[in-house]
């Protein structure tokens, strides 16, 4: 698509310019870390991507001001339905399977997901001790995460993020909103991550 590109943790960006939230259908889902949802989310859900730039993410200033972010708006097949993907991956020593649901049913909407893989796709970030929403927290740094393959301080090591990244990652990951009025919405959000160096 023209101005969009992806970067390899999923980060979307417009014009050169990170992408700050994605909403569905007029609706935030997944908060500022999107990116285990761009790259679980099945394309065929989707009918049209709209950019909004300039965005400003409070009712009141947004009438006498300019943001300065830019999002996108994901617009769906149906907005009255339940719909998903699955894909799996087996084999003797390596796994890797997803699961996407996606529920849109009147004032009710929903987005959950489920992955897990040991073949080294690191489907969310977790650099700089943060949490999967953003905010810096101690849980990441005692959490056993995995590492990449060190083969030698003497060698350059030429091996693919894939290669290199030994892992044993599971995601869990449920979001909810539902609409009270045109003001008031009620969200929820899970997601839980585990992930180890097999080796």
């Amino acid at each position: 698509m023209p101005n969009f590109s992806v970067d390899a943790d999923g980060s979307v960006f417009y014009k050169n310019k990170r992408i700050e939230k994605i909403l569905v259908e007029g609706d935030e889902l997944t908060g500022q870390n999107y990116e285990v949802a761009t790259r679980t989310l099945n394309p065929e859900m989707v009918t049209e991507i709209e950019a909004i730039e300039n965005y400003l993410d409070n009712a009141i200033l947004k009438k006498i001001k300019k943001g300065d972010q830019t999002i996108l708006n994901l617009k769906m097949k149906s907005i009255k339905k339940i719909s998903g993907s699955l894909e799996l991956g087996v084999g003797i020593n390596g796994h890797n399977s997803q699961m996407t649901i996606l529920g849109m049913i009147d004032k009710w909407k929903s987005l959950s997901y489920l992955t897990f893989n040991n073949v080294g796709i690191q489907r969310i970030n977790l650099k700089n001790n943060q949490d999967p929403f953003g905010s810096t927290n101690t849980w990441t740094r005692a959490a056993g995460l995995q590492k990449r393959l060190e083969l030698s301080t003497f060698f350059p090591n030429n091996l693919g993020i894939e290669q290199e990244n030994i892992n044993g990652e599971k995601i869990a990951s449920t979001n909810h909103t539902f609409s009270l009025g045109k003001s008031i919405k009620l969200t929820s959000n899970f997601i839980g991550v585990s992930d180890k160096r097999n080796a």
